[in-house]
């Protein structure tokens, strides 16, 4: 992480893949409740990946996706998530009553 809250996806956000990740974003949520996650390296979303961006969309004030890529967004719209997105970057806590 760096210092205004961005941290940088893995490559996979798979059932096998986040746990780990979710222990980063807990170490990012002890300094900020504003999270910004880098997902140029991602190439691969499953169920759990998106469950967990839920899951942080609902836990923090603003959630930043950026750099999404086509693993990223087909997953999103295959859950009927794609407003995640909003415009490919940013979500704010109020929107869609998550």
């Amino acid at each position: 992480m760096d210092t205004n809250g961005t941290i940088i996806a893995p490559s996979e956000l798979t059932i096998y893949t986040v746990h780990k990740f979710k222990e980063k974003l807990l170490d990012v949520l002890q300094k900020t409740d504003e999270i910004i996650i880098d997902c140029k390296e991602l190439q691969t979303v499953d169920g759990a990946g998106v469950q967990l961006l839920l899951s942080l969309r609902k836990s923090v004030d603003q959630l930043t996706l950026k750099n999404s890529v086509k693993p990223l967004i087909e997953a999103l719209e295959l859950a009927g998530l794609d407003w995640l997105l909003d415009g490919g970057v940013e979500v704010g806590k109020k929107n869609h009553g998550y």
